[in-house]
């Protein structure tokens, strides 16, 4: 489309061009603001991202001052944009410096560019293709001080994973809401599991989320923040685990890759079972409450499923055998079996898995 009329627009793509080769080059804030306001239209906007967003991600990773206005432009230029567009213009090389900066603002625009993924399964599968991309992504939800970088990352994980799932049932509501726009069709196919595959059943990157979220107790003493850090990481993987409990429950609960286990000493039962049941030190009194929050939603989320045999029987030991180790959680489950305001869903369920 024609953006000759975009008032400034060759001129700021020459004002980049000139900060990219020198970032201590003065931003010019007013005539970014002058170009925004005239990027209205849909179709101009996917013209204009061609233009900027390959100079826009290539400044941003190292950009030494506020970055404010630079992210609110590249934010913009995103939103209509699909996954595939985005490549087009922007690296495979670029992506990974955005998600392995410093500076959470740049690593937030490399998230959103990912996240475009999660619009259709066919974008999912190019990404499963992009291993290196999963690989940074991974280690950059898990290893990531930025409270929002985490929030967002654990976020996108889980679209893009709801999207690629191959044993879907139906479309989720958050999923319908990410799709409604005039650049995706509203007939959304299951996905291919190739993302999941990708995860989960590749060595080097499921080495990684036992490598990031496994405590070492003597280092973690003598070094507060990679506890602290450990911690965040836990968190964010126990967040993540009942949404994909919903959406797959068999490839989360047995091993897809028992040498990766075994290699840190731990049983090859799967990433569920490691975290429900070896991650979390119990003596630090805010994850075990966070293992606690843990175990209630993953019931909660999956009292609103018609499970298999199979399925409850792997729950049920799962949760009978971390319940009766730990009275706090068992008082826990049990409290929620007799409160008034718990779904009979979740009652009925906690009744199955003995939970009385």
């Amino acid at each position: 489309m024609d953006t000759s009329s975009i008032t400034g627009l060759d001129r700021l793509e020459d004002h980049l061009t000139a900060i990219l080769k020198d970032p201590e080059t003065h931003l010019d804030e007013n005539l970014i603001d002058k170009v925004q306001l005239q990027l209205t239209a849909e179709e101009v906007l996917s013209t204009v991202a061609a233009k900027l967003l390959p100079l826009l991600t290539k400044i941003l990773p190292s950009y030494p001052h506020n970055p404010k206005y630079l992210i609110e432009l590249s934010t913009k230029l995103l939103r209509p944009a699909q996954f595939t567009e985005i490549l087009n213009f922007v690296s495979v090389e670029d992506l990974l410096t955005a998600l392995e900066s410093k500076f959470p603002s740049a690593v937030l625009l490399g998230i959103s560019a990912i996240s475009k993924a999660s619009w259709a399964p066919s974008h999912t599968a190019i990404l499963s293709t992009l291993k290196p991309i999963v690989h940074a992504f991974i280690r950059t939800w898990l290893s990531s001080p930025d409270v929002e970088v985490g929030e967002a990352a654990t976020r996108t994980l889980g679209d893009l994973l709801e999207m690629d799932c191959d044993c879907r049932k139906e479309p989720s509501a958050d999923l319908l809401s990410r799709i409604r726009n005039p650049y995706t069709s509203m007939d959304v196919p299951s996905g291919q599991g190739l993302l999941w595959r990708r995860i989960f059943q590749d060595q080097d990157i499921y080495f990684l989320l036992y490598t990031l979220c496994t405590t070492n107790t003597e280092e973690s003493e003598k070094n507060h923040e990679d506890k602290r850090q450990k911690s965040l990481a836990q968190g964010r993987l126990l967040r993540l685990l009942p949404r994909l409990a919903t959406l797959n429950f068999q490839i989360i609960s047995c091993s897809q890759c028992p040498v990766v286990e075994q290699s840190r000493g731990i049983r090859p039962e799967g990433i569920l079972s490691f975290a429900a049941t070896e991650m979390v030190n119990k003596k630090d009194l805010l994850m075990h409450i966070t293992l606690i929050i843990f175990f209630g939603e993953l019931l909660s989320l999956m009292s609103k499923l018609t499970l298999s045999p199979s399925t409850l029987d792997v729950l049920g030991a799962l949760v009978n055998r971390v319940a009766s180790e730990d009275i706090s959680l068992k008082e826990s489950l049990k409290a929620t079996a007799s409160a008034s305001e718990t779904s009979p869903e979740l009652v009925d369920l906690l009744s199955k898995l003995a939970i009385v």
